[in-house]
């Protein structure tokens, strides 16, 4: 599926606070996965999109809920974004196993990721 809201997630400073929080605050169910770069938890609704919480990657980087929109073609995608008049501000990476991540900013500002899930066989 391509072109939906596939997965929302919390960058933030204090993980096990936010663990807290949402997990009482909605009756989420939580799971810790060891990632290599740590601790990553995943958010089941019970709903999609299902979700995760992990922990800031770099300084200066705020907390915030970020949205992932799913893509079939995700360099095509990153290209029409430009095109559109909106910026690329990390291009394409993979995450090993899993599939490719980047990051744009729409024309008003707000930022978004895009992702582009390994095909399932």
């Amino acid at each position: 599926m391509s072109n939906v809201f596939g997965w929302v997630e919390l960058i933030t400073h204090d993980t096990e606070g936010a663990k807290k929080f949402y997990g009482e605050l909605f009756d989420w169910t939580l799971k810790d996965e060891e990632m290599p770069g740590g601790t990553y938890t995943t958010i089941d609704t019970g709903q999609c999109p299902g979700g995760g919480i992990m922990k800031t990657p770099e300084e200066g980087v705020p907390t915030h809920w970020g949205v992932y929109m799913e893509t079939a073609d995700i360099a095509a995608t990153c290209a029409k974004v430009v095109t559109l008049g909106g910026q690329v501000i990390k291009e394409p990476f993979d995450i090993p196993n899993v599939g490719t991540l980047a990051v744009a900013l729409d024309p008003q500002g707000a930022v978004f990721q895009l992702w582009q899930g390994l095909a399932k066989k």
